[in-house]
């Protein structure tokens, strides 16, 4: 919104966040990628549609920052 893009015009936007357990299951993703707490690793430009125009969802997952981190 700060930079003109008004996300409250995105049809299904709430202001609900979605909470990803951090599980047996994906602990080693998690902390292999994010256990030294630098979170400044994470270009979180590549999540908002100023930087990214062409995204059509705001996905905020971790499995979506897991991700990027990957790339």
């Amino acid at each position: 919104y700060h930079n003109g893009i008004d996300f409250t015009k995105d049809p299904g936007i709430s202001s609900v966040t979605q909470m990803h357990a951090i599980t047996a299951e994906n602990l080693q993703a998690y902390t292999s990628r994010l256990g030294d707490k630098n979170w400044n690793k994470i270009d979180f430009k590549k999540f908002t549609k100023t930087h990214n125009p062409d995204l059509k969802k705001y996905d905020f997952s971790l499995e979506a920052i897991l991700e990027s981190l990957n790339e």
